[in-house]
């Protein structure tokens, strides 16, 4: 199934708007990013850490947008507005229960990664995963991974 925006709504605004096409626990993917985990292990990680929201983190990234700690994601700055003590990279795909969406969400134009992953940041589980992750958002990383995914390396 799929949802239509009639307008840009980003990240949050686009999932709040498709919240009637979405499982009581659902993978949240970005549509540019590339990260061929084993999803079964990300699935464990979820089922035992008591979260309802758990993310794949990377620590083989150019730069750090998280810090982790004892299992949990503790603080989550997309902006680097305060870049010390930053240890992990948002791999793009997390487990995700509705419940975090139907207390966070709203109506409108909002950011996922703005606004629940700051106001969950103790709650979140890290699932710590090293597998490449790609970032095609532009189109000098997508032509990175086209090479990447030509030579074989995949």
């Amino acid at each position: 199934m799929f949802h239509k925006e009639k307008s840009p709504l980003g990240t949050g605004g686009a999932l709040w708007g498709a919240r009637d096409l979405i499982e009581d626990r659902f993978v949240l993917l970005w549509g540019d990013d590339l990260h061929m985990i084993d999803y079964s292990s990300l699935l464990q990680t979820h089922n035992s850490s008591g979260c309802a929201l758990t993310m794949t983190v990377t620590t083989s990234h150019s730069s750090f947008n998280l810090q982790h700690m004892g299992g949990r994601v503790i603080r989550y700055d997309k902006r680097l507005d305060s870049p010390e003590g930053l240890n992990g990279y948002e791999a793009g795909t997390s487990i995700v229960e509705k419940s975090v969406l139907d207390s966070l969400g709203r109506d409108g134009a909002w950011s996922w990664e703005e606004e629940v992953y700051p106001a969950m940041s103790g709650s979140i589980a890290a699932h710590l995963d090293e597998t490449p992750f790609w970032d095609m958002g532009t189109p000098e990383r997508l032509r990175m991974l086209e090479d990447f995914l030509k030579e074989g390396s995949a």
